[in-house]
């Protein structure tokens, strides 16, 4: 599976493409900047877009919202999951996305998340 991570933790991002490389999830872009988001995912075109919610730098739940709004307008657009605090999978999935796993989770839960998203993608595809 080819996913897009879009943070811009550097700490999680490392951890992320480690934990994701053992699992066979293999990174093929990431983007630091909410706005390049959907230029970044038409140049690598990933199976499945994470977006880590919680940013530290400048974006804000506003430029995610835009940036994945911005994301959905293109042909083909991968579906996105949000890594997020519980209590922000609702605005997450109010912004545009697909599907949401909570930092809490077990790290299967963020495959199989990945992996449903994915399977979507294909069945609508498919239809």
């Amino acid at each position: 599976m080819r996913v897009l991570l879009a943070t811009d933790r550097p700490a999680l991002r490392d951890a992320l493409s480690l934990y994701l490389a053992e699992q066979g999830v293999e990174i093929v872009a990431v983007a630091v900047e909410a706005s390049a988001l959907p230029l970044r995912a038409g140049a690598a075109d990933p199976d499945v877009v994470l977006v880590d919610w919680w940013s530290d730098g400048p974006a804000s739940a506003a430029d995610l919202a835009a940036a994945i709004t911005g994301l959905k307008r293109t042909a083909a657009a991968p579906p996105v999951v949000a890594l997020s605090a519980l209590r922000d999978c609702c605005r997450a999935r109010a912004a545009g996305v697909d599907a949401c796993a909570t930092l809490g989770d077990p790290p299967h839960v963020l495959v199989a998340a990945l992996e449903a998203a994915r399977a979507s993608r294909r069945s609508f595809l498919d239809a």
